[in-house]
């Protein structure tokens, strides 16, 4: 029972890893991709448009999810903390 358990926390542990490397991909592409909006926008009227809108749609700016991503990035270690401790309890208590 215990180690089906440990390995069921070991998958879980496995699929929040992988999905995490995918969002940190994702956010990584998002900011090249504004950056080079960003640098296209004062010659082409049509990237200032696609700018103007993604100011509206996220106020905060790229450096507003950058600190809002850090954030989460530290939630989630001290949640990854907190798992491999438990993690570790229930391997010392077998």
């Amino acid at each position: 029972m215990m180690k089906t358990n440990i390995a069921a926390e070991q998958k879980r542990m496995e699929r929040e890893y992988s999905r995490l490397c995918q969002c940190y991909s994702n956010f990584t592409r998002l900011k090249l991709a504004m950056a080079e909006l960003v640098a296209r926008a004062a010659t082409d009227p049509a990237a200032a448009k696609k700018l103007n809108d993604l100011q509206a749609l996220m106020p905060q700016g790229i450096a507003g999810l950058e600190r809002q991503a850090g954030k989460d990035m530290q939630a989630l270690n001290v949640a990854l903390k907190q798992l491999q401790s438990r993690l570790k309890n229930m391997v010392n208590d077998q």
